[in-house]
């Protein structure tokens, strides 16, 4: 009783520790700041791959427009499977932000070397707009090549 109790209680603090660093998260400190992401960018979805029996997936952008990083015209991140991630669609666009799992409170099983997809500010591209923050980004640059 004591083992499923503690699993129970795990489940549910996790998703509210992952809530409590996204509100923590102010979006002009994405760019600077203590909670600065690692990359941020407007890309178009290419590809959505889960690998077997792995709590992950893989999405590959198309980078359309750049803010923050050393971003490629191409770039594959991971998102972890939780209630909060965001359902990927193959050809839409989104602003992304990603950070170096290593700098979170958080340590997510993904692949070395991979940034992960951040589901507190991370957008469709519509939603980024409609709610200003695009334009609080200001412009952006083009992918290196």
């Amino acid at each position: 009783m004591r083992v499923i109790g503690f699993c129970v209680i795990t489940l549910l603090l996790i998703p509210a520790f992952a809530r409590a660093e996204c509100a923590v998260i102010a979006m002009p400190q994405m760019l600077s700041g203590p909670y600065s992401a690692s990359l941020v960018f407007k890309g178009s979805v290419k590809t959505v791959d889960v690998p077997p029996d792995k709590p992950f997936e893989t999405v590959t952008f198309s980078v359309d427009e750049v803010w923050k990083g050393n971003v490629a015209r191409e770039i594959t991140l991971a998102q972890m499977f939780t209630a909060e991630s965001i359902h990927f669609q193959q050809g839409t666009d989104y602003l992304i932000v990603a950070y170096d799992p290593a700098l979170s409170t958080i340590r997510p099983p993904i692949p070395p070397n991979m940034l992960e997809i951040s589901f507190c500010a991370s957008r469709r591209i519509e939603e980024a707009e409609r709610s200003g923050f695009l334009r609080s980004l200001g412009r952006g640059r083009s992918p290196r090549r």
